[in-house]
């Protein structure tokens, strides 16, 4: 009867162990890693742009009125000489009429002249006519031909206010801006649209005076557009200009090596300018994230992740000295080796030789 009651105490007690290490295994925190790598501490800034064409003009009327027709749209691809838009010309036209009767009456006038100076030329010569006579014959005839002459270039600027009321491309391009509608009165030198080239678009974009001195132009950059899913392009920078008024940002155009069709001007862009903070000889550098690293009194430390024969790990809390923080993380100066898996979430709740496993593995 005792042996019996024994082995029921043995049984329980092992069932209970069983629970217990279930229990056990079930208390084991899934964690966050990653693995420490090295880094060549360049600094990268990022800034927003917009894409512009390599060449972009504003295009306007060289003479005023009311607008009779705008025959494009914006996104319109317009070839050199096309028309663009177009000014009622009648009163351009009535001005010309009044050109064309001011020239017929000088040609008239001129016709007369020379009768005259050609009749008192002859009798002067046969000594038939006083001099007085003869030189008032030849001023008259001056002047006419004077007067025919303005009436010619009068005609000639009638016309060509008829033809400024009709705006051709310049050159071949795409309408990317227009500022009027059909029926609205234009003054002469004021931008109605806007027409910019089709090749090589380049990115605007507006740079802090705390970066500018870092950039040169030739510095390759990354090139980031929202509306162009999943692709990143690489250009350089080619030109840096001077800050803008009272603004501290400086206007940098850079160029896009490969562009493709669809990089449209006025699309957004994001641009990635990377510099190096030190110098080629100190180029790999241990860094740990920053989720990574905590501290407590006896300074900085990280969990270390050291593989079980159970398939778990084990935490190892290692001390480390840091310097900078980088944009990656911070620079492990000792303490690590760089190819360490370090935990990076939940530290405070880890303790050294805590057992661990590692989330979505």
């Amino acid at each position: 009867m005792k042996a019996h009651i024994h082995l029921i105490i043995v049984a329980f007690t092992l069932l209970a162990c069983n629970e217990n290490n279930e229990k056990a295994e079930e208390n084991i925190k899934s964690v966050k890693y990653e693995r420490i790598g090295f880094s060549n501490s360049n600094q990268t800034h990022r800034f927003s742009g917009i894409v512009k064409a390599e060449y972009e003009t504003g295009l306007s009327f060289k003479v005023g009125g009311t607008l009779s027709k705008v025959d494009v749209k914006i996104g319109d691809k317009v070839r050199k000489g096309q028309l663009i838009a177009r000014i009622d010309p009648i009163d351009y036209e009535v001005q010309r009429e009044q050109a064309v009767a001011q020239k017929k009456s000088a040609e008239s006038q001129l016709v007369v002249a020379r009768s005259t100076f050609s009749r008192a030329e002859k009798l002067y010569e046969n000594n038939s006519v006083a001099l007085s006579e003869y030189e008032q014959a030849k001023a008259s005839l001056a002047s006419a031909e004077s007067q025919f002459k303005a009436a010619n270039k009068q005609l000639e600027a009638a016309n060509n206010q008829i033809s400024y009321t009709r705006l051709n491309a310049p050159m071949n391009g795409v309408i990317t801006s227009l500022m009027v509608e059909s029926n609205e009165l234009v003054s002469a030198g004021s931008i109605v649209a806007v027409l910019s080239s089709e090749g090589n678009p380049e990115v605007e974009v507006g740079v802090p005076e705390s970066v500018i001195a870092k950039l040169q132009k030739g510095q390759e950059v990354t090139i980031e557009f929202p509306s162009i899913a999943n692709d990143d392009f690489k250009g350089k920078i080619e030109k840096v200009a001077f800050a803008s008024g009272q603004s501290s940002t400086y206007h940098v155009m850079v160029s896009i090596t490969d562009p493709i069709g669809e990089m449209r001007p006025g699309m957004s862009a994001e641009v990635s300018f990377i510099m190096s903070k030190i110098s080629d000889d100190q180029q790999n550098i241990i860094v740990a994230p920053i989720a990574a690293v905590g501290k407590d009194p006896q300074g900085h430390f990280v969990f270390v992740l050291q593989e079980n024969s159970d398939s778990l790990y084990r935490v190892e809390k290692r001390k480390v000295s840091i310097g900078r923080m980088l944009d990656t993380g911070f620079e492990i100066k000792n303490g690590l080796e760089g190819k360490e898996l370090v935990v990076t979430a939940g530290i405070p709740f880890l303790r050294d030789s805590m057992k661990v496993k590692l989330l979505n593995k």
